[in-house]
């Protein structure tokens, strides 16, 4: 079961990004002569990642250990100086 979350978060994403084309398509529907707020639909369109970002639990990937023991000693060698 430790592969359902990224699989259940394709769903949620799906679901979210459909009913904004759906709220959009609506939109245009009841004012169709009128232009939508362009910086509004970016920052709708913005918030579909921050869904998968917010998710419960911490964010895994293949290079994750990698990623974590380079950053580590990236700060030992900052803190002791070396540039």
């Amino acid at each position: 079961m430790i592969f359902v979350q990224p699989y259940r978060m394709i769903v949620v994403s799906l679901f979210f990004s459909t009913l904004l084309i759906l709220a959009t398509a609506f939109y245009y529907f009841i004012y169709p002569k009128k232009k939508p707020n362009l910086f509004v639909l970016l920052i709708l369109i913005s918030l579909l990642p921050l869904i998968s970002i917010l998710r419960q639990g911490s964010y895994e990937s293949g290079d994750l250990s990698l990623h974590t023991k380079l950053a580590m000693q990236f700060f030992d060698n900052l803190h002791e100086g070396v540039l």
